[in-house]
């Protein structure tokens, strides 16, 4: 009769063993049987990623400190901008677009390393009122994507609140001939006809 030895598992095995049994346990809404599952994955393989954020948005509205932490420790494991982009939409719906978009500022990045961040800081810095910075990303992005209705209207907008009349009129007639949304032209041609009477900016 052979003894059969049971196989030890590796510690990314382990990690994915405890980050599912945290998963099982929250959709039984054992929320606290959940976070110890996930902290221990994060203890025998902290580059978990599924495990730190599953964490982190258990954590975010209850205990920002520790979620904070949390994310900042994956920023020396992951790949920082890609973090640095979910944390921003995690924390939005939570703490506002005023913490979303300050953990996307001091980042040199060019729209050639990630325009989807360069995008997300321009609409975020939009939604806080820092038109100034996101008119500069919209303009940025539009240098490489020329085309995109979505970056024109956002141009437009900033250039808007930021009382540059004729700079806004020219982007919303830019926006008119783009493949911007049904809606979004009609908001565009309505500032056109407003900023052609001098009713000042928008919104």
């Amino acid at each position: 009769r052979v003894a059969k030895t049971a196989r030890t598992m590796s510690p990314l095995e382990q990690a994915e063993d405890f980050y599912q049994r945290g998963v099982s346990a929250a959709k039984r809404h054992q929320l606290q049987d959940s976070l110890t599952y996930w902290q221990q994955a994060l203890r025998v393989q902290p580059e978990h990623i599924q495990a730190r954020k599953q964490l982190i948005l258990a954590l975010i509205a209850p205990n920002r400190s520790l979620a904070n932490g949390l994310f900042a420790e994956g920023l020396v494991l992951h790949d920082p901008l890609d973090l640095r982009k979910w944390y921003a939409r995690a924390l939005l719906p939570v703490a506002g677009v005023a913490e979303a978009a300050a953990i996307l500022k001091g980042q040199d990045i060019s729209v050639a390393q990630d325009a989807e961040y360069i995008a997300l800081q321009a609409g975020l810095w939009q939604q806080a009122g820092d038109y100034a910075l996101a008119r500069q990303a919209y303009f940025n992005l539009l240098q490489e994507f020329p085309a995109k209705g979505l970056y024109v209207f956002g141009l437009a907008v900033a250039q808007d609140q930021l009382a540059e009349q004729e700079k806004a009129v020219e982007s919303y007639q830019r926006a008119l001939s783009s493949d911007l949304s049904t809606d979004l032209k009609s908001y565009s041609r309505i500032r056109i006809d407003a900023l052609a009477q001098n009713r000042g900016a928008g919104y």
